[in-house]
């Protein structure tokens, strides 16, 4: 248990026990008030020195450096940003730390520097296994220490074994206690530490190397895969590493990391960093890290966890701060700046004006029932743009125009919580060549949506020159009300399938009240890719339901992947329905089988002549042995509300959509 700084209290205690002149303990206590809050401010400087010393120590290169009446606020090249406290008069016997040629903390109490020791060995300050000390004072007014960020601490001894007062007899001498001196000199930041140790940081502004997210710790389910976005600027060369069972992988500028599945038996870390170690040119080196923990709670089924059961004011929670939750990624204001709220007051408001060409956090709302959004004309996206509905409880409604559409040209675009009409538009999204640029879109994250009356495509992809690097659909509801094999997501003629390196379909509803077969990604097989170029796309659909829609030409159907899943699916339809269903069709005479992968998965329905097939026995390059997805012969659906509710005979409660 943690033992608290020395409290006024028990000094009062102790004064009057000592004293019965009532003004002389007055006159006591307020001299002592001074005197601890001073001790109060040279603790917490004590810890932040101790933690900007380990970092500068560490540092090739910082970005920048302030100083502000002896406060240094210095911003490290991997994002991270220490203070380093410059002080005089101290109220304390401040330990004078500092580190050894082999990277071990030392520290003088007045009687010459000695190691910092725990357990009986050698602190280490610096490395992948670097401890920084967190110091305190206890109710004796003794030097007390930590070597687990505070969790239990421990008193500080010196050589004869007792314990180091931090509120000695006399007056400490009027000098900085912690550093001999700290300047700028010739563009670098110059600290000499009070062992005339000095630290020489030359500040280079335009290297940097951060990993979103980065500030606090992130939790992962099981197997779970997230994405974080990463910002460079004059990075030569980039190595990533992760814990024991852990995957982790920088593209462009997301670095992706998959938690191990727990086992009884893992042997995985449940909690360390993630690491990107950042080489410049000129050979200076910034290293980000963020730090992971596996879940140990089960959840409720081997899918993803059910959303919130009370309503959450999601702009509410932005401005205050916190993280919202994306297909995996987290969003806040410290990273992308104050939420905008826009309320349609009217039927068919128009918000081009807020969000083409731009970049910005928006948050819908409608004044009543009958509003809903609207595009005056055609939206190029160009910039970052997060659209999410305002009330968790309350979808905001988007219905587009026969004139409107977005045109997915360069950055991202994620979207949660909206009702989206489709009954009128012939097209929604797309990243055709007009409006588009030669850059590659890099996120396109759709989570906790509704998509209603889709008689359409929703992407026409065309663009020869652009790709989306990320595509995650979750916890989405599409009601199917167009004409056989409609496409969801129609890559067409794209000779640039190498650009897309993520396409997630999980825990969705796919729905049409009669059956009407669909596609969810499709490809033109006849259109010729670039052999040469890697192949390193994943493809994963799991925990969906299709009710009532059969893959006619395979639900996904793509060319060469690194990596192809389906899994936990239920494929349910009408058992008179004359027409078999495929999962996919994979193309690419290279590709490799044991990228392939398709399990645990049933379906039912169908006329007994009609089989549901993993894939396309003729199309598909790879065809799995058996091929046949395990029907069931009773209804494994005992109740079902499309897009509200669905509830599955106790056998099968692990497919489909875990809410």
């Amino acid at each position: 248990m943690r033992i608290r700084i020395l409290s006024l209290a028990c000094l009062s205690l102790f004064l009057v026990g000592a004293c019965t002149n009532l003004d002389d303990i007055n006159t006591r206590l307020d001299a002592l008030e001074g005197r601890v809050s001073a001790l109060e401010n040279q603790i917490k400087a004590l810890n932040q020195n101790v933690a900007a010393t380990s970092a500068l120590m560490q540092a090739s290169t910082i970005r920048s450096a302030e100083e502000e009446n002896g406060v240094w606020t210095i911003t490290l090249n991997n994002g991270k940003v220490i203070t380093l406290v410059q002080g005089k008069d101290a109220e304390a016997v401040i330990p004078v730390m500092t580190i050894d040629a082999d990277g071990y903390w030392m520290i003088d109490f007045g009687e010459g520097p000695a190691y910092v020791l725990h357990n009986g060995q050698k602190v280490k300050a610096m490395g992948t296994d670097g401890i920084t000390p967190l110091f305190s004072v206890n109710a004796a007014g003794n030097w007390t220490v930590s070597y687990d960020k505070g969790a239990n601490y421990s008193e500080v001894l010196d050589s004869a074994g007792q314990p180091v007062s931090a509120l000695p007899d006399g007056s400490a001498p009027a000098q900085d206690p912690y550093f001999n001196s700290v300047n700028f000199e010739s563009g670098s930041l110059v600290v000499v530490l009070k062992d005339n140790t000095t630290l020489r940081i030359p500040i280079v502004a335009d290297f940097y190397c951060t990993i979103a997210g980065s500030e606090q710790l992130q939790i992962f389910e099981s197997g779970q895969t997230r994405q974080f976005d990463v910002s460079m600027s004059k990075v030569t060369q980039t190595f990533v590493t992760a814990p024991a069972g852990w995957k982790a992988s920088l593209t462009d500028n997301t670095l992706s990391v998959t938690a191990p599945v727990s086992t009884r038996a893992t042997l995985a870390s449940t909690a360390s960093d993630v690491s990107i170690l950042a080489l410049s040119a000129a050979g200076a080196a910034a290293l980000a890290k963020l730090q992971v923990s596996l879940d140990d709670e089960p959840g409720p089924g081997p899918g993803p966890d059910p959303g919130p059961d009370t309503p959450i004011d999601y702009y509410a929670a932005w401005q205050n701060g916190d993280n919202i939750q994306i297909a995996g990624v987290p969003y806040n204001k410290a990273q992308y700046g104050e939420g905008i709220l826009l309320t349609a007051d009217a039927p068919g408001k128009d918000i081009k004006g807020d969000l083409h060409q731009k970049s910005g956090v928006f948050f819908l709302d409608v004044a009543t029932e009958s509003d809903y959004f609207d595009l005056a004309s055609a939206c190029v996206i160009a910039g970052d743009v997060v659209l999410i509905g305002r009330h968790s409880d309350k979808k905001a409604p988007l219905r587009l125009s026969a004139s409107s559409y977005f045109t997915l040209g360069s950055g991202k675009l994620v979207m949660k919580n909206l009702a989206v009409d489709m009954s009128v538009n012939t097209k929604y999204f797309c990243n055709n060549n007009a409006g588009a640029t030669t850059e590659t879109f890099t996120r396109w994250h759709i989570e906790d949506c509704r998509f209603l009356h889709l008689g359409v495509t929703m992407l026409y992809a065309s663009s020869f020159a652009t790709g989306i690097q990320s595509l995650i659909v979750r916890n989405c509801f599409f009601d199917i009300a167009g004409a056989e094999s409609l496409q969801l997501f129609n890559f067409s003629n794209t000779t640039a399938l190498h650009l897309y390196k993520e396409l997630i379909f999980s825990n969705n509803e796919v729905y049409a009240s009669s059956p009407l077969p669909i596609q969810v990604f499709q490809y033109n097989q006849n259109i010729a890719q670039d052999a040469s170029q890697t192949w390193d796309a994943v493809l994963k659909a799991e925990y969906n339901l299709f009710y009532n829609c059969p893959g006619s030409n395979g639900y996904f159907k793509f060319y060469q992947l690194k990596k192809l899943s389906m899994s936990w699916n239920l494929f349910w339809a009408d058992s008179e329905l004359d027409s078999t269903s495929y999962g996919f069709i994979l193309y690419g005479s290279a590709q490799d089988a044991s990228g392939v992968s398709s399990a645990n998965n049933i379906a039912f329905g169908l006329s007994n002549n009609r089989n549901w097939l993993q894939a396309h026995p003729t199309g598909s390059v790879i065809v799995p042995d058996p091929n046949v997805i395990s029907k069931v012969h009773e209804n494994p659906i005992s109740a079902y509300t499309p897009g509200v509710n669905i509830t599955l005979l106790e056998p099968y409660r692990g497919y489909g959509p875990q809410r």
